[in-house]
């Protein structure tokens, strides 16, 4: 194919390079200035449970489509924040900021659950909550991100407090000592919702499947934003990373990614160039021959997707896996 020849053209420009991941600063990236808050953090003998909401515009996201991979806030001191139960989730909402909880969040994903939480706090410095499962944010409605646990307590010298400045997003929030966890309605406070950075991936690549000879590996490839666009799949034995404009591909220019993107071996690398469907999603299957060599042999899988609009043409580059 000629997109083919013209991904593994664009590889050739490799020289050294940054990260993938981009981070979305609510309302800016100041996390040792503004004023304090308390809630939802302040655990006391009066405030051991807290249910608590952001509720966020989408032309605070950049109105992009992304995928949400971490959350982070900016404690005024450092200490360590405990809670005997935490949860994390988010939903889209296209309501006004309500005091119920679940107009807010009326179709919830759980993206943080612990047992035993603890969240160690840095003055000044944007403390990530260090969310397992990402979220698919569209880019079009508002975001809801709803937090809540049990038996909180501050240790080492955190006092529960982060900044917020006024006048951006919302917050609905409650606490108490029972109940609160399943509570239905809280709260409402316009624009003083607590600084948060987002940490976004406009590209991500999941793996399904066990990655040894005589197996077929999955490689599902979402990137919203890219509906409809072309994609390019590779893989490499190392982790590069490859410069290409503003992008950053986590991949090595070897002889393994020059065969899985210039076409080369179609049955080994199958579907590693199409189309994106109508939600921004496509998938990409490695045939991995039956051969005992390969056995134990690491090699790294990205894609990018091609827009004749972008600079150099590239729409979006996904992070690596293994």
């Amino acid at each position: 194919m000629k997109s083919s020849i013209l991904f593994g053209l664009i590889a050739l420009l490799a020289i050294s390079g940054v990260a993938a991941a981009d981070e979305i600063y609510i309302p800016s990236n100041t996390p040792s200035t503004g004023s304090g808050n308390s809630w939802p953090f302040n655990a006391s003998s009066s405030r051991t449970d807290w249910r608590y909401q952001l509720v966020i515009d989408a032309k605070y996201m950049g109105s992009q489509a992304a995928t949400i991979t971490d959350i982070a806030f900016a404690p005024t001191s450092s200490g360590t924040h405990t809670a005997n139960k935490l949860e994390v989730r988010m939903s889209h909402t296209t309501s006004a900021t309500s005091s119920a909880f679940a107009v807010n969040l009326p179709n919830p994903v759980r993206v943080l659950g612990v047992q035993g939480w603890k969240w160690a706090c840095s003055a000044g410095k944007w403390s990530p909550m260090g969310l397992t499962s990402p979220f698919n944010y569209n880019g079009k409605d508002r975001l809801c991100i709803d937090i809540r646990y049990t038996g909180g307590a501050l240790s080492g010298g955190f006092g529960g407090v982060c900044y917020y400045n006024s006048g951006n997003h919302d917050r609905t929030w409650k606490y108490g000592t029972s109940g609160i966890w399943a509570a239905t309605t809280g709260s409402v406070g316009a624009g003083s919702g607590l600084k948060v950075r987002i940490t976004v991936v406009k590209a991500q690549i999941v793996p399904s499947g066990t990655a040894k000879p005589g197996t077929t590996l999955a490689f599902n490839l979402t990137a919203a934003a890219q509906a409809g666009n072309p994609y390019h799949v590779g893989t490499s034995f190392g982790q590069g990373p490859i410069q290409l404009g503003t992008w950053s591909l986590d991949l090595t220019l070897d002889n393994l990614l020059l065969a899985s993107v210039g076409g080369q071996l179609p049955g080994v690398f199958k579907d590693f160039a199409g189309k994106l469907d109508a939600k921004g999603v496509g998938t990409a299957n490695l045939v991995i021959p039956n051969l005992p060599v390969l056995k134990g042999v690491r090699f790294y899988a990205a894609y990018l997707t091609l827009d004749t609009t972008a600079p150099l043409g590239i729409g979006v580059v996904s992070p690596n896996v293994l």
